[in-house]
């Protein structure tokens, strides 16, 4: 595989393609993946972790095969993840995915004021925030990025919050476009 200049120095990138599927390109490995698509099924987000492999979160316009996908190319498998329904009878599309120094994988799904931490064993762990946001229903997560302290969650609504890892608390900031002029 013949990898652009651009791409090179870059952990990974991606793209969907509706006709093709999700792209996957991962320069330092000269590796381009293809995960194909499916009929009714949209790619929403891919990360790709330190050990190659790649997660991806799916939604279909059926309700099945959604949730979080690992594969992992050598040998070749696959694993669901969040593909159940939680109390209320939601489906869990993932829509961001991060992995954190620790190793666990954390994924923000449609599910209003949480996320999921999965431990590498595979242990499924709701982490909630929604007590941020009494008397009114808490946001959902959109995007997830890791550092050395916890997780930040770029939320719907404007607000990003901050779980720190070491203590457990939780912050949230409310923004707003003059909020980054």
């Amino acid at each position: 595989t013949i990898i652009p200049e651009e791409f090179k120095g870059k952990k990974y990138c991606f793209w969907f393609d509706e006709n093709s599927g999700a792209h996957v390109v991962v320069p330092g490995k000269n590796r381009y993946v293809v995960l194909p698509a499916t009929p009714g099924t949209t790619y929403q987000t891919v990360y790709v972790d330190d050990s190659d492999n790649i997660w991806y979160g799916t939604v279909n316009e059926s309700r099945a095969n959604m949730g979080l996908t690992r594969l992992t190319e050598t040998p070749g498998y696959f694993h669901h993840y969040l593909t159940g329904t939680d109390k209320e009878g939601n489906l869990h599309p993932v829509f961001a995915i991060t992995k954190d120094s620790d190793g666990d994988i954390w994924a923000g799904t449609r599910g209003i004021g949480y996320v999921y931490r999965i431990k590498p064993d595979g242990r499924e762990i709701k982490v909630s925030f929604s007590h941020l946001f009494p008397g009114r229903e808490a946001p959902r997560a959109r995007s997830l990025v890791s550092d050395d302290d916890g997780i930040w969650i770029g939320c719907t609504e404007d607000i990003i919050v901050h779980f720190n890892k070491r203590t457990g608390d939780f912050r949230k900031w409310n923004l707003s476009l003059k909020d980054l002029e």
